[in-house]
């Protein structure tokens, strides 16, 4: 009888301490989700990231990079072949060019 109510003051301790450490982790949550929410409007109203730069150039830039990278994304293994192709075409022309002087 003793070592049932032992293991019943147990269980009663470790789902205690269980629910107190979920209620720590959901307060965590909304502080961590708060902090985000001040730092993405801390960014909103930032300055350019860019010295001397207008906020309309940044964005164009930000527009310029989203670009690139859905062109790389989209297409990205024809690219990376397009471009191995380019770095052939220089070595093979110097190996003609050197065969032709030969």
């Amino acid at each position: 009888m003793n070592d049932v109510n032992i293991v019943f003051a147990l269980l009663l301790l470790f789902g205690f301490m269980g629910a107190m450490r979920s209620c720590g982790a959901g307060r965590q949550r909304r502080r961590m989700k708060e902090t985000i929410a001040d730092l993405q409007s801390a960014q909103a109203s930032a300055p350019p990231a860019l010295p001397g730069a207008s906020r309309e150039q940044v964005e164009s830039l930000e527009a310029r990079v989203r670009v690139l990278e859905r062109i790389v994304t989209d297409r990205g293994y024809d690219v990376a072949t397009q471009i191995e192709a380019l770095r052939d075409k220089p070595a093979a022309r110097l190996a003609t060019a050197t065969e032709e002087t030969h």
